[in-house]
């Protein structure tokens, strides 16, 4: 953390950012292609919109300053131009809906919620040596 703090406030966000998209585009990748495989009663179009749209949003600043801590998500991008609407599904894919005409609950698949879980902490340990990296390549030490 010397490292990261050894950088000037509007470096050190930067570093931050750039590590965190650095990081975080190959488990993009994952979360797309677990989106791609999921079966379910559907048509296969809503699927490759759902995965055709998952981005990283941020990553932002949740705070104010240079120092705050960002924030970041990765989720399903309403508005993509590939999806042209038709993802507008995944939530209800996701978290399950009631189907008023059978009057049942049909349950959710849970895609992104079991990614969550087999990814997340690994993600985490990825960004963080992505930004030690980044900043000892500006301060010329080691991370």
């Amino acid at each position: 953390m010397r490292t990261l703090r050894a950088l000037p406030p509007k470096l050190n966000e930067q570093v931050r950012k750039k590590s965190i998209r650095a990081a975080a585009k190959p488990y993009i990748a994952k979360l797309k292609a677990a989106w791609r495989a999921e079966r379910f009663g559907g048509k296969g179009k809503v699927r490759r919109a759902i995965a055709s749209t998952t981005k990283l949003d941020g990553p932002k600043r949740r705070g104010g300053g240079n120092l705050a801590p960002l924030t970041f998500g990765i989720g399903v991008d309403y508005a993509g131009k590939s999806g042209k609407g038709r993802q507008r599904i995944w939530h209800l894919l996701e978290r399950g809906f009631m189907h008023k005409g059978a009057r049942r609950r049909i349950p959710g698949r849970l895609v992104s919620t079991r990614w969550v879980e087999a990814n997340g902490v690994r993600m985490a340990r990825r960004i963080q040596e992505e930004i030690l990296i980044h900043a000892a390549k500006l301060t010329g030490g080691r991370p």
